[in-house]
């Protein structure tokens, strides 16, 4: 296609994106990374120092795409000091899957240009002069308990108006569940009752228990068709079943908008915010709920095989939460022994 800035492609690849990339009529966080991308790429003054620059990425012809343009979209945002290092790289690679998508879609006539940008090395750790991402730590026990704790003494205390004592109690039960469960935060307010279904398995001992098998309708990987089962307990199906008895609607953790149910799951962002209230209120030490999952991987791991905790973490990797694995049944019959004995 002639005549086609930079700017023509990153509006065809932002339109692809926003139409594949969704989920349940609402666009993903990988339409929005699209959407950084594209946005750092064409702000880039060009040409790099130390000519002074004269224009921005965005105006050039896609055939002046570079691998020198893409080291200095790369370095203006390495030296920005708004992004972290593992962000820079997956902008990077972004761009570059836009010019592959490109010439699969025929906007380019050549596929040289999409190969030439392969060349451009990712940073470093501890070699660039972005900052190094913060890793998400494990949270301990007894700080979940004190959280825990302070919501029993609100929900104790007579001054506590009565329409906030139910939400009080919604949150100390998912914050309970989570520990045991270790999904996703997404996942775990995501629960209903007809996402969750009773299987009996029989333990190593000969003797048979009753495992909760919870299939979330939204999770992380579910656009490329990867299974997704969580066993349930006994620990926390004590406390879901006390929970089941006072929620009414579909949803266990239902969200509400002043005072009124809103006949959707709570949101994950209300499920932050309202544990970082609570610790605020009472001076305890902030911590989120995607730290629950990282004890949960710690705590599997120590108890079982390194594959048990991955199938149990939806992950393909202990490392990384991309992806996932297939579930075949011994492997499910596993991790539904594991969650009988240890959630």
């Amino acid at each position: 296609m002639t005549n086609l800035t930079i700017r023509d492609l990153s509006n065809e690849y932002q339109t692809y994106a926003n139409l594949t990339f969704r989920k349940h009529g609402r666009p993903t966080r990988s339409a929005n990374n699209v959407r950084d991308a594209i946005r750092e790429l064409l702000e880039t003054p060009w040409p790099a120092p130390p000519q002074p620059p004269e224009t921005v990425v965005a105006t050039l012809p896609v055939e002046r795409m570079t691998v020198r343009v893409l080291k200095q979209v790369q370095r203006t945002m390495e030296t920005s000091g708004r992004l972290n290092r593992q962000t820079v790289n997956d902008r990077v690679n972004t761009i570059r899957r836009m010019f592959r998508w490109a010439v699969d879609e025929g906007f380019l006539e050549s596929p040289e240009i999409a190969e030439r940008l392969k060349y451009v090395a990712p940073l470093r750790r501890h070699r660039s002069q972005a900052p190094e991402p913060e890793g998400v730590t494990a949270v301990e026990e007894t700080l979940v308990q004190r959280s825990l704790t302070a919501l029993a003494e609100e929900l104790e205390d007579r001054r506590t108006p009565e329409r906030h004592r139910l939400g009080k109690l919604m949150l100390a039960t998912l914050i309970e569940s989570h520990w045991l469960i270790g999904c996703r935060p997404g996942e775990a307010v995501m629960m209903s009752r007809q996402s969750i279904v009773e299987q009996t398995v029989k333990l190593l001992d000969g003797s048979t228990a009753t495992v909760w098998l919870y299939r979330p309708s939204q999770f992380k990987g579910e656009l490329y068709d990867k299974p997704r089962v969580i066993p349930i307990g006994p620990g926390a199906q004590c406390i879901l079943r006390a929970w089941m008895r006072r929620a009414t609607g579909q949803w266990l953790f239902e969200g509400n908008t002043r005072g009124k149910p809103t006949g959707r799951p709570m949101l994950e962002s209300s499920y932050y915010n309202a544990l970082r209230r609570l610790n605020r209120r009472h001076g305890i030490q902030h911590w989120h709920p995607h730290q629950i999952r990282h004890s949960f991987i710690t705590r599997m791991t120590a108890f079982e095989s390194k594959d048990i905790a991955q199938a149990l973490a939806g992950h393909s990797d202990m490392k990384t939460t991309e992806g996932y694995i297939d579930i075949d049944h011994e492997l499910l019959m596993r991790m539904m022994r594991v969650m009988h004995e240890h959630g």
